[in-house]
């Protein structure tokens, strides 16, 4: 945080917008990580994400150009208790996936990828639902935290291993194992 003296006032200069960002095909999901944020403004253009905003005695602001065009109109924000997430529509939702998130090429240390909410295009399954950004930052989601998947579909995908019995005997040996103990050598005994 930085103080300047104007005339006799103090003015206390805004810090950068730490921003975690990931997208989804017809989306940008974004975290601002502040504290107990107050006096949210997020402004939404086309091109352009404006954020302000209090948390503590530290203020934080930003002006980044996106990398391509969203709709304002269709995105949105939420505040909650330790960050600010944002859903950003993008305009084009046929096109690749945006490279970066700004628009210059630039590496910007206050902007990372969020990998816990990451998806690439080969991991959507298009049942994602995020609501109200869905239980972000990225859970497993659906009923019991399986991705929707319910008890017996999960045993059923695990070969029906359901806890300590039934485990497969992967070529181990066993009883009806074949039995070519004559041809294997046998380390010597410890001292």
């Amino acid at each position: 945080q930085f103080l300047y003296f104007i005339g006799k006032e103090i003015t206390t200069m805004a810090l950068p917008t730490p921003i975690q960002w990931a997208q989804r095909p017809e989306f940008v999901l974004i975290t601002i990580a502040a504290t107990d944020a107050k006096d949210v403004n997020v402004k939404v253009l086309e091109n352009t994400l404006s954020f302000s905003c209090t948390s503590g005695d530290k203020k934080f602001a930003s002006e980044t150009p996106l990398f391509a065009e969203v709709v304002p109109e269709e995105s949105s924000h939420v505040v909650r208790d330790r960050c600010v997430e944002l859903k950003l529509a993008k305009k084009d939702k046929s096109a690749e996936y945006w490279p970066r998130l700004t628009k210059d090429k630039v590496k910007n240390p206050h902007i990372t990828i969020d990998w816990n909410r990451w998806k690439d295009e080969d991991e959507l399954d298009g049942k994602e639902d995020l609501g109200d950004f869905g239980g972000m930052p990225g859970g497993m989601g659906g009923p019991g935290g399986m991705g929707g998947m319910d008890m017996q579909q999960m045993l059923a995908q695990m070969g029906g291993m359901g806890g300590a019995g039934g485990v497969p005997d992967f070529g181990q040996g066993g009883a009806d194992a074949d039995s070519d103990d004559e041809d294997e050598e046998v380390p010597p005994p410890l001292e």
